[in-house]
């Protein structure tokens, strides 16, 4: 259980030292944390990170990596590690993990000006919510939340693609949904307002 804990802190400091900038100690962080996961799996004979809780601790390991490569602006690099992500969580049936890699997938889709690709990544998620996949496990705020920061997403890249009614209709639905999670939207609100007024 310690050495869990280990390096879902080494994963979370990395994440905190990429938003910071301090990118060789973010990477040494995510580094660490891989090594942990594999090393306290030898010491302990394998029986600390095996199945499941191995497989979990990987997908959340990959998807800060994919963030640090995206703050880095290695989109190829993103793009790998956000999919490893994904698939680890798509084997444990982590529906909510798997929404949060599609959004991730589809910012650095974005990013490498890949926008048909990125909205059909996107509209993943709203498939998933279709099929009642994001019900179980999570508050109901935040899975509002990501699915209106996905309609906000879909919204931009609907604007850059240069079709504007479509994105008006997405980006209603990104703050309509906001509304209803303000405990977590809050924060975006006035964007989704400056991206409709766009």
């Amino acid at each position: 259980m310690m050495w869990r804990q280990l390096a879902v802190c080494c994963n979370i400091f990395g994440t905190k030292l990429t938003d910071l900038g301090k990118h060789a100690a973010a990477l040494k962080m995510f580094k660490r944390a891989e090594q942990i996961l594999e090393g306290a799996s030898a010491i302990e004979g394998g029986a600390a990170f095996r199945g499941p809780i191995k497989i979990q601790l990987k997908g959340f390991i990959w998807d800060g990596l994919a963030y640090y490569y995206f703050r880095r602006r290695k989109s190829n690099a993103a793009a790998l590690y956000a999919q490893k992500a994904m698939r680890a969580h798509f084997r444990l049936g982590q529906w909510e993990h798997v929404a949060k890699c599609h959004l991730h997938c589809g910012t650095i889709l974005s990013m490498m000006n890949r926008h048909e690709e990125s909205i059909k990544c996107l509209a993943q998620i709203l498939d998933m919510v279709e099929d009642e996949r994001l019900q179980v496990g999570g508050t109901s705020a935040q899975k509002i939340c990501m699915v209106a920061v996905c309609y906000h997403n879909i919204a931009i890249e609907q604007v850059t693609l240069r079709r504007p009614a479509e994105a008006c209709v997405s980006s209603q639905n990104a703050r309509r949904l906001a509304r209803l999670s303000l405990s977590y939207a809050n924060r975006w609100i006035n964007q989704f307002e400056r991206t409709h007024q766009y």
